[in-house]
């Protein structure tokens, strides 16, 4: 770990930057932690080989505790702020916009709970089973990390969605060993022809089940549309299809030169993937100022502030979806004289024009042109 690691580190950061501090990204700090890991297991080898190794499993987890301790220690007088949260000095207003994220949201319901995490339903009972089987045997410690690590991630992901992908890597070797002795188990119990569908549902159960209940309790407790979605545009079926709105954008005039954009900070990130424009916010913490500057812009009712700002980021145009969530973060101030409902009421200013969109985008987005300064 620790060598891969430090190569990682050269790759990503360079010479130059390979001693920055940093705590939300791969850093000296990352590197650190995987040195005092490494520095602990090459002690445990080395009185290992002089046979002085502690006895006993009292023991052994006493050392293990104090060499934790002790990295923890030496971790944070290298780095004071290691256990700090990284999101503790972004402005508020982003962390609010983060809370309709639905990776940052807690797991609603049981249904959402199968949906992510349903493969726990028969992991968890497994695991102790298997553990209680092997507690005395070389088979202990593994199936140990595997039930701790997936309860810790478990609980985790409880309150924080995002961490499920976690808990199913500790969840998945699991559900495949239960898989295993079931299809063991039907071996010896069932002869041919009858073993094969056995078997087949057998291990579509426990590959899907608890997932396909999850899905049907989430479709099934969803409120009826008022009116059926719009058709999905080039595929997508999302109701800004910013696919689609991309290839317009890499086509004549606008692939001519790169625009600077101002959308959703939903959108961002596709935007700079799908086209050669560049964007000014896209869902991350490090881009606080440009979410805020469209914040401001968009949701600001002081024209001459809104002009300047545009300015100041050297927007070119101003992207806005007729439908879908991803702009409510701007009306969080409720006046009709913000921005973005003048846009939306065709209320431009004189330095503004709208794009007329072909006939398939005009029903889902908006798009307007920033004039230059005459």
């Amino acid at each position: 770990m620790f060598g891969g690691l430090a190569l990682a580190l050269l790759v990503e950061r360079g010479p130059a930057a390979y001693f920055a501090v940093e705590y939300d990204r791969i850093s000296v700090v990352h590197l650190t932690q995987a040195a005092l890991v490494a520095a602990f297991w090459a002690v445990a080898a080395s009185l290992r080989r002089r046979g002085r190794e502690p006895q006993g499993m009292i023991s052994r987890l006493l050392a293990a505790v104090g060499g934790a301790a002790l990295a923890l220690a030496l971790l944070r007088l290298f780095f004071p702020r290691v256990l700090v949260n990284p999101l503790k000095d972004v402005d508020p207003l982003v962390l609010t916009i983060y809370d309709a994220i639905s990776e940052y949201a807690p797991i609603a319901d049981v249904a959402h709970f199968l949906l992510y995490l349903g493969m726990a339903v028969l992991a968890l009972p497994w695991g102790i089973t298997r553990l209680r089987r092997c507690w005395s045997g070389k088979g202990r410690w593994a199936w140990l990390l595997l039930m701790v690590s997936a309860a810790v991630y478990l609980a985790l992901a409880l309150s924080w969605i995002r961490w499920s992908l976690y808990a199913v890597l500790f969840l998945i070797p699991i559900v495949a060993d239960l898989m295993i002795s079931a299809d063991a188990a039907i071996d010896r119990r069932f002869a041919p022809p009858k073993r094969l569908p056995i078997k087949l549902a057998a291990m579509v159960l426990l590959a899907v089940g608890p997932l396909a209940v999850g899905a049907a309790g989430v479709i099934a407790s969803k409120p009826a549309e008022a009116a059926p979605p719009p058709p999905p545009l080039a595929g997508d079926p999302r109701p800004c299809p910013v696919q689609a709105m991309a290839r317009f954008l890499e086509a004549p005039p606008w692939s001519e030169q790169t625009h600077t954009i101002l959308a959703s900070a939903n959108f961002g990130a596709e935007i700079l993937y799908r086209t050669r424009h560049r964007v000014t916010a896209i869902i991350h913490h490090r881009n606080a100022a440009g979410i805020l500057d469209g914040v401001r812009i968009l949701g600001g009712s002081d024209a001459i502030t809104v002009r300047e700002l545009i300015g100041k980021r050297r927007i070119d145009l101003i992207l806005l979806c007729r439908g879908g969530a991803d702009d409510a973060y701007f009306q969080m101030n409720k006046g009709d004289a913000v921005f973005y409902r003048r846009l939306k009421r065709g209320d431009l200013p004189q330095w503004l024009r709208e794009v007329t969109l072909p006939a398939d985008l005009k029903g889902r987005f908006q798009l307007f042109e920033v004039l230059p300064r005459s």
